[in-house]
């Protein structure tokens, strides 16, 4: 009899088995990117449109600073919470406005977004408290433009 010998190297087994475990860490680390949004810092309302807390930012006169963003969250997005808005949590929470953070499916399709003219996200933009916009921010808004331009922003002149 003759005794079957494998060339050097892995077993087909062992291909397999590494295969399976290389697809299951590839299909881990999609589902946490695509599925893990971690919500902006500090007390975030999640609506699917401001005009639900503009009642309570008139009885509060407060205004509202509302995050439209993509839902899944894209770069731009999770660059925003990283590094705008968690870095002015205190700003925010000196403005002592109300959050209002408004995820967005589908630009072209949402009747929210259509409302607002959003037309790229992500986008801030600072209420009155009836409701009226007073400034907008647009895309990639860095720290201080952020507090400076957006949240001591002046009312709009219509």
């Amino acid at each position: 009899m003759t005794e079957k010998t494998r060339p050097a190297g892995a077993s087909p087994r062992g291909k397999w088995i590494f295969g399976l475990a290389a697809a299951i860490i590839a299909l881990s680390i999609f589902l946490i990117q695509r599925f893990y949004e971690p919500m902006p810092p500090g007390n975030w309302a999640v609506h699917d449109d401001p005009q639900a807390l503009f009642e309570q930012a008139r009885t509060q006169n407060r205004r509202v600073l509302a995050f439209f963003a993509a839902r899944p969250r894209g770069v731009d997005d999770s660059w925003m919470v990283s590094n705008t808005l968690m870095k002015n949590k205190d700003n925010i929470d000196q403005a002592n406005v109300i959050r209002l953070y408004v995820p967005v499916k589908n630009l072209a399709s949402s009747p929210v977004a259509a409302k607002y003219q959003i037309t790229q996200l992500p986008t801030c933009v600072l209420f009155s408290p009836n409701g009226f916009e007073i400034r907008r921010g647009q895309g990639r808004i860095g720290q201080m433009p952020f507090d400076k331009e957006l949240l001591q922003g002046e009312t709009k002149k219509p």
